[in-house]
């Protein structure tokens, strides 16, 4: 599947560096409608400035609309994807969304979640560990045949967008260049989420 990222680096492959500065669990993608109001967005909230370089990202990834490895969620409120954003719809107690993927979670996955435990591969608590819990993150969900979450992304205009646990599952096909254009008054553009990011 093709999607896109806009970004203000330019960089030669997605890592899991730049995800644990923001508490994010994955890569971010979208359709040509959701990343085209990125740019504007970015300017509003102070990330970048009019004549600054943005750099679009035209990537393949796993297909979402046909592979049933994908979470259908909804967006969380300031649209910020972390553990618990990705974890709590799944194993909330009164509807619990896991029950969806009986080949993926466990009731014991349930009950780790709710005893501040995500039970990695090698026995390990993620909490417990040092290092990237971005990556670690994607190999618990990995393990358990989740490539990544698709939901109606509303704080960029709606439609589907994409986050992709898996660095190894993203390949960058084209990187274009634009400059920010000097944009009019318009506040009500910029979600929370981009505010002193």
């Amino acid at each position: 599947m093709i999607v896109y990222h806009v970004s203000p680096h330019k960089f030669d492959e997605f890592t899991y560096d730049r995800l644990d500065d923001n508490n994010n669990v994955g890569f971010h993608f979208g359709n040509t409608t959701t990343v085209a109001v990125v740019p504007e967005m970015l300017h509003r909230a102070g990330r970048v400035s009019a004549g600054d370089k943005l750099y679009v990202y035209t990537v393949e990834v796993p297909d979402a609309m046909e592979d049933s490895n994908f979470l259908r969620l909804t967006e969380p409120r300031g649209g910020k994807w972390n553990i618990t954003s990705v974890l709590s719809p799944l194993f909330d107690d009164e509807d619990p969304v896991f029950e969806q993927y009986p080949d993926s979670f466990t009731e014991d996955d349930f009950e780790d979640f709710w005893g501040d435990q995500i039970i990695l591969s090698d026995g390990s608590n993620l909490y417990d560990e040092d290092g990237s819990q971005a990556e670690m993150f994607a190999d618990y969900m990995k393990h358990r045949g989740i490539d990544g979450v698709v939901y109606n992304n509303l704080f960029e205009g709606g439609g589907d967008s994409f986050v992709v646990f898996d660095a190894g599952d993203i390949d960058i096909l084209d990187v274009d260049e634009m400059v920010v254009p000097e944009y009019g008054e318009r506040d009500d553009l910029v979600p929370a989420y981009l505010v002193g990011l």
